[in-house]
């Protein structure tokens, strides 16, 4: 009793040993061997804590002297579990790993060094070597795998947003999309709304705006011009020009046009007056005149469409 009462503590201490206390720094290294490696010492644990062999010999007897018995539950209690619990501990590394980045991630830029796509029998694994420094100067190289959807994407050279952990640099996440960035740096992701327009209006820090901006959406530069300054995001084809007593917003693609209008919220706005010929509409707040209308812009192919919000106080 006692020994089964022991393999029973071993099971549970090694499931909290892989699941939740195994350093991050050793799960990086060897992800998917670590995890079966604890899948298979809770198996086992377990799998002696209700069948109590005495000795490989019992476990696995010769054929001439094997009977019915507790042996024949063996791969059923060690060997698929194994599996089972290793899939659980490595799918639970990459869910501690974003945790642990999402609470401590230091964003940095990184370059692509190198690359490699392997296939083995029906599957392809991808992967990439990337160089950065981190916030107290010593340089990293670390290699991480990314989906090959996202390897086809990248090129030696390319410089690309990483998230890594400041004690253990080779803890990576790569920001390879506007979603993943949006999920660890905390951008919102959505549509300019006139709120944002009114913030931009009442800000006199140009870097305070920037920052604000890409917040909302990323991709966001600034430009400063004699008699205006200018923030544009090239990504979603949009730009915020802000002069003396005028905000102007500026939404270009032709094929986002219908969205954008729709998504533009004007919280806190009335409409005050019929649609213009023009097809412009005005709208008030209690400090602000806020227009939206359709124009034609000019591009590479001639003329595109575009949807425009101007925004002024009353």
């Amino acid at each position: 009793m006692l020994s089964r009462a022991l393999w029973a503590i071993g099971a549970v201490l090694s499931f909290a040993l892989f699941y939740v206390y195994m350093p991050l720094t050793v799960y990086s290294q060897m992800s998917f061997f670590i995890a079966l490696l604890g899948g298979f010492v809770t198996s086992l644990c377990g799998a002696q804590a209700l069948l109590n062999f005495k000795s490989i010999q019992h476990a696995f007897p010769p054929k001439e002297s094997r009977k019915p018995g507790a042996h024949n539950l063996w791969p059923l209690l060690v060997i698929f579990p194994t599996f089972v619990l290793g899939f659980v501990f490595f799918m639970h590394f990459f869910t501690r790993k974003d945790a642990a980045l999402k609470a401590n991630g230091v964003t940095v830029t990184a370059t692509i060094v190198d690359g490699e796509s392997v296939t083995r029998r029906r599957s392809t694994s991808c992967s990439v070597d990337i160089r950065f420094t981190d916030q107290n100067g010593k340089v990293h190289k670390v290699n991480e795998t990314v989906s090959c959807s996202d390897f086809n994407n990248l090129h030696k050279g390319a410089e690309i947003q990483i998230v890594y952990l400041p004690d253990d640099p080779s803890t990576v996440s790569l920001l390879t999309d506007q979603d993943k960035a949006a999920e660890f740096l905390g951008i919102e992701n959505r549509p300019i709304a006139a709120q944002d327009l009114i913030f931009v209006d009442t800000t006199t820090n140009a870097q305070a705006i920037t920052d604000y901006l890409n917040k909302v959406s990323t991709e966001w530069t600034y430009q400063k011009r004699e008699y205006s300054e200018k923030w544009t995001n090239a990504l979603l084809k949009e730009s915020i020009t802000k002069s003396r007593n005028r905000v102007n917003f500026l939404q270009q693609s032709a094929g986002y046009i219908i969205e954008q209008q729709k998504g533009f919220s004007m919280e806190g706005f009335e409409r005050t007056q019929p649609q213009a010929e023009s097809g412009q509409k005005v709208y008030k707040s209690d400090a602000y005149m806020l227009t939206t209308k359709r124009e034609m812009i000019p591009s590479q192919i001639g003329f595109s469409i575009g949807f425009s919000v101007s925004i002024k106080k009353l």
